[in-house]
């Protein structure tokens, strides 16, 4: 178990690289659509939801470290930092290719 990050990274990282443009559209555009920011807020809470729910059964046998925070939390910051750096990597991308041309 304690190779999931290690196996699951490059796959967020491929993903992110192939389609970091429209997810970063996704993002922005959630900011500005009501509709579609509660869309994708639901989405991201489903998704928060499921790592939570790692968490917790990775704590009692060892594999993750006790609270506080709170699975909920810890997943929800993960979650957050995962998309503000991939976001920021994306947009340096884009400004780096376009200096490229």
């Amino acid at each position: 178990m304690r190779r999931a990050p290690a196996t699951v990274a490059p796959g967020w990282s491929n993903a992110w690289r192939e389609r970091g443009p429209a997810i970063r559209a996704f993002l922005e555009t959630a900011l500005v659509s009501t509709e579609f920011g509660d869309k994708w807020r639901s989405l991201m809470q489903e998704n928060i939801t499921v790592a939570a729910e790692f968490i917790e059964r990775q704590r009692p046998v060892g594999h993750l470290p006790a609270g506080p925070p709170t699975s909920r939390r810890l997943a929800s910051a993960l979650f957050w930092m995962v998309e503000h750096e991939l976001t920021n990597s994306s947009a340096c991308a884009a400004v780096q290719r376009r200096s490229n041309w």
